[in-house]
């Protein structure tokens, strides 16, 4: 887990997840509320924000990790490809 990018990808994706079910509970309060009105005043709206804030929270968590793993594996300087074996070193050149 500490050389991978994995964790940052699934909290991105958490993150996302979080965000479009808070938008779209937002929108069937919204339409709840026009139709029949208010149940408990507050609740719903501290409801969205808190999920709204903690998706955005995750996608930028995820964006940043995500920027900072390709940085650490591009700053180790490691080889694109490894070559096992190579025709020219075993024969001679003239």
């Amino acid at each position: 887990m500490s050389f991978s990018t994995a964790p940052l990808r699934v909290a991105f994706c958490c993150g996302l997840v979080v965000s479009l079910t808070a938008i779209a509970y937002a929108i069937f309060i919204i339409a709840r509320t026009l139709t029949f009105g208010v149940d408990v005043p507050g609740y719903a709206s501290l409801l969205v924000v808190t999920l709204l804030l903690g998706g955005i929270q995750l996608l930028a968590l995820g964006i940043i990790g995500e920027y900072l793993g390709r940085v650490f594996n591009e700053v180790k300087h490691r080889p694109g490809y490894l070559v096992q074996e190579s025709k020219i070193d075993g024969e001679h050149q003239d």
